[in-house]
């Protein structure tokens, strides 16, 4: 009884600090592609209206 117990809450805690590491870093990378396409989409824009004054 007290093996299983302990070896569930060990599961508990390994998927716990893998759950720690990996979401940080899925966010990170994702963010820094949408960062990415709204820098590119802003200077197509800013490209865009230079045109249009010239």
């Amino acid at each position: 009884m007290s093996v299983t117990f302990a070896s569930i809450a060990l599961a508990c805690l390994v998927v716990i600090a893998v759950c720690s590491i990996v979401f940080p870093i899925i966010f990170i990378v994702s963010f820094n592609r949408f960062r990415k396409e709204m820098k590119q989409t802003f200077e197509k824009r800013n490209l865009e209206e230079v045109k249009d004054e010239i």
